[in-house]
């Protein structure tokens, strides 16, 4: 199947900065690509776009996420990987280490840069990479040096296992408790002396509360 168009040249895609958006092109190379290849160290539920893409159109995935102490694989992505329960579509976890937001559409082209599997890097944060299109990977030898980079990451992986998704799980579940935790520290100690504060402020002149204003803010 022929690419389209748009997918044939160097593309940099920078989102909202130059309306070169990752889900515009994963619209456009999901079709004509043979399989997914993606090595992207975090992915968060909100986004399952590219997953969803590879199971409605069909194409074999193959998804290397990054496995530490602070979830960086959303279960809910984990689950779904383990609820498909299929050899077409394939998760594995790398310790530590994966950093890489990589994704090869295999013979349709490649999006090497700074995104995650998220929502803001997806739609709104500032993120910087590069899509090339199959032609320029086969010409330049780039194509080898990803076969080769992806053997690297495989060789680093462990497979998903219904354990790993019960222990991030509980992770998650447990770094949510902490959070609230630490928020309700933070309020306990700031509201005092936001009170202390507010009780001096009504004290100062317009221009002395103005003043302190632009010092805090400077």
């Amino acid at each position: 199947m022929t690419a389209p168009k748009s997918s044939r040249h160097m593309r940099f895609i920078a989102g909202p900065l130059n309306k070169q958006l990752l889900q515009n092109l994963l619209g456009e190379a999901i079709e004509p690509c043979t399989r997914v290849r993606a090595a992207v160290a975090y992915a968060n539920r909100d986004n399952m776009q590219l997953f969803e893409a590879c199971a409605r159109h069909l194409k074999p995935l193959e998804f290397y996420g990054r496995y530490d102490h602070t979830v960086p694989v959303d279960p809910a992505v984990l689950k779904w990987f383990l609820d498909k329960a299929s050899p077409n579509y394939h998760c594995k976890l790398v310790p530590d280490i994966l950093h890489s937001k990589v994704i090869w559409w295999v013979d349709a082209g490649a999006y090497i840069g700074s995104a995650n599997l998220s929502d803001r890097a997806w739609i709104s944060n500032i993120e910087a990479g590069v899509f090339l299109p199959h032609d320029e990977l086969a010409e330049t030898g780039m194509e080898r040096e990803l076969l080769h980079f992806f053997e690297e990451v495989d060789d680093r992986s462990v497979p998903l296992r219904e354990e790993i998704h019960l222990e991030q799980r509980q992770l998650a579940d447990r770094r949510l408790q902490l959070s609230k935790q630490d928020y309700e520290l933070e309020q306990q100690f700031e509201s005092p002396r936001l009170s202390r504060r507010l009780q001096t402020l009504r004290g100062w002149s317009h221009e002395q509360q103005i003043d302190e204003v632009r010092t805090r803010g400077a």
